[in-house]
């Protein structure tokens, strides 16, 4: 057992392309919405910096890379070891963004008067995925 507890329960509205993760994080008031407090963790993409807009004693937990890691090769037992059960959950996320686009509800553009219909229509599909 990873000794990770998780919890995924929250879909976004609809937001333009060109509406940063950082962007979309603040406007969709996430930490409130879920309601996180000190010793709550989230799990992030790499390069998804938020650590200064979450509130403080919330961990925000970004998958290990070696890139900028001096040259390393290879991860420290410590790394190895959080990256293992960060992936243990990270697995079910991708499984369900794979689901999700799996069924091409919106092909490939949407028009921004249409973004309200959009979200209610991916809410209604991710709780069927």
């Amino acid at each position: 057992s990873s000794g990770i507890n998780a919890e995924y329960g929250f879909i976004s509205k609809a937001y333009p392309g060109s509406t940063s993760d950082k962007e979309l994080f603040i406007a969709c008031n996430f930490c409130v919405h879920v309601g996180l407090q000190p010793g709550d963790n989230i799990m992030v993409d790499k390069g998804f910096d938020i650590h200064d807009v979450v509130p403080d004693g919330v961990t925000v937990n970004i998958p290990s890379t070696l890139k900028g890691g001096g040259g390393r090769k290879q991860y420290t037992p410590a790394e190895n070891d959080r990256s293992f059960a960060l992936s243990q959950i990270r697995i079910h996320v991708e499984r369900f963004i794979g689901y999700a686009k799996s069924y091409s509800l919106f092909g490939t553009k949407v028009e921004e008067n249409m973004l309200p219909h959009i979200s209610c229509i991916a809410k209604v599909a991710s709780c069927l995925v």
